[in-house]
């Protein structure tokens, strides 16, 4: 489904309930049916002085050679109206390396085409030392609690020691007020019983 959908730049989803139904044709139908940018490229730009390592987290199918970033015959995904991407990566921080306010940390280039446009934009953004927080969201702490789900049920090499026991200890801590979430954890409780 994939690949036929990447063929006519469209979406597939997967609808195993009447929920997901409504969701896919009520709610999130004009992010489909909109463009508002074509072709969307994102770079991320590590700053070696304080990150030791990093990798991204899940697309690896959709990853770019660094060549084709700047390529405008190279096609990349659509984003509709409404419609918001989360990419994530695991970062490894120096040790022993001091980031004082203002330093730069992270550096992304987002590159897009108006949805009839031929030729690329380009945004630049820089992060510095305020990104970084030792108290993360109840968002920032699904979305990881989403990923060490998958990572476990593929059997990632990076899973560590997390368990399923510690994505549901997790989600118990979250006051989980959107309906998609609050199904989300039922699946983990359902996966451990």
């Amino acid at each position: 489904m994939e690949t036929i959908a990447d063929c006519g730049n469209g979406v597939y989803y997967y609808i195993d309930s009447e929920r997901e139904a409504e969701k896919v044709f009520g709610t999130d139908i004009f992010s489909t049916l909109y463009t508002v940018a074509k072709d969307v490229k994102l770079q991320l730009t590590f700053n070696t002085e304080y990150i030791d390592a990093y990798r991204l987290v899940g697309y690896e199918n959709r990853v770019l050679a660094n060549e084709d970033f700047e390529n405008d015959n190279k096609d990349a995904g659509d984003l509709g109206a409404g419609h918001s991407v989360t990419v994530c990566y695991e970062v490894v921080f120096k040790e022993d390396v001091s980031i004082e306010d203002g330093d730069l940390v992270i550096g992304l280039d987002v590159r897009y085409k108006q949805p009839n446009g031929e030729k690329s934009m380009l945004e630049q953004y820089s992060f510095t030392k305020e990104i970084i927080t030792e108290t993360p969201s109840d968002d920032l702490k699904f979305i990881c609690a989403v990923i060490e789900t998958s990572m476990i049920i593929h059997r990632s090499k990076y899973i560590g020691e997390i368990t399923l026991e510690n994505v549901k200890e997790t989600l118990n801590g979250l006051t989980l007020s959107d309906v998609y979430r609050k199904e989300f954890r039922s699946l983990i409780n359902k996966l451990i019983n």
